[in-house]
């Protein structure tokens, strides 16, 4: 019994987390779309697409209503989530599925994904192919005509000193990767808007 207590505590403390950071990626996405929308001229425009690539921390924001709610405020977002999606490599199956990766995802849509795109994935890959991966993936947004893509990395910044794959995303975005806290989110919204 005791043990069973102790699961279900860690369960609910996870989809209490993973809601956090799917309200968090929202309010990024959010503000981003503002900013594009903004430097657009305003309402007259139509809504800016945004493609989210995420894999099993962001699909928390397909079902959570409240994220879902504040994404769907004036924008056109394509939530591209799957649990256990990778970047360049062959994504794990999780119940009996094998999504696509982002570049076979992103490659399919084309000029669909629209001008922002948010990446919250990766973490997954091999560390072998890691940084081909990053550079099929900026390749793959560039030829599709996407003008911004941000880096969402839910590892504590204090860590990435440490991990020789994140200094990996670091270098290859151009230092357009942020922490999903709430400093490294503004920090993000400052980068779309410039």
């Amino acid at each position: 019994m005791r043990r069973a207590v102790t699961r279900l505590s860690r369960v609910g403390r996870y989809a209490r987390t993973m809601s956090v950071r799917a309200v968090a990626l929202a309010a990024v996405v959010l503000a981003a779309l503002g900013l594009v929308v903004g430097a657009q001229g305003g309402s007259a425009a139509p809504p800016v697409r945004v493609t989210v690539f995420g894999d099993s921390a962001a699909t928390a924001m397909a079902y959570d209503p409240d994220a879902k709610r504040t994404l769907g405020r004036g924008i056109d977002l394509r939530l591209e989530v799957a649990a256990c999606r990778r970047l360049g490599d062959t994504s794990c199956p999780y119940d009996g599925v094998r999504p696509p990766n982002v570049i076979d995802r992103a490659t399919a849509l084309g000029s669909e994904m629209g001008p922002v795109v948010v990446v919250n994935v990766g973490y997954n890959d091999f560390e072998a192919n890691y940084a081909d991966n990053i550079e099929q993936a900026l390749a793959v947004f560039r030829k599709a005509g996407v003008e911004h893509v941000v880096w969402l990395n839910p590892t504590g910044e204090r860590h990435w000193d440490y991990t020789p794959s994140i200094e990996v995303v670091k270098q290859l975005v151009g230092d357009r990767m942020y922490p999903l806290t709430l400093d490294g989110l503004s920090k993000a919204m400052r980068e779309l808007a410039r």
